[in-house]
């Protein structure tokens, strides 16, 4: 497991608000782990907790999956990485 903080990251995008949840003003945070493959794709994300369930897991999700990274490298070669993150979701104020 590497921490999301010392991954390279080319492409990041915040997770779009669910349109319910903004008009209810509902918080939420969403954990997720995903594979970094070689070329700096995320792989098979998951949803490991969320809260409150459900509302939030399919934006983080789609997030994730645009993201790109700079995998680290070994002996100059790329390999692939377990990672984690906690995204949090707040209307605006």
């Amino acid at each position: 497991m590497v921490p999301f903080s010392s991954l390279g990251i080319r492409r990041f995008s915040e997770p779009r608000y669910p349109r319910i949840a903004l008009a209810r003003q509902v918080a939420g945070a969403v954990h997720v782990a995903f594979v970094v493959d070689r070329s700096g794709k995320p792989q098979d994300p998951r949803v490991v907790s969320s809260e409150p369930d459900d509302i939030f897991d399919e934006a983080a999700l789609d997030a994730v999956k645009r993201w790109r990274f700079d995998p680290p490298r070994v002996n100059g070669i790329r390999q692939p990485v377990h990672t984690e993150i906690r995204l949090v979701f707040k209307p605006a104020e």
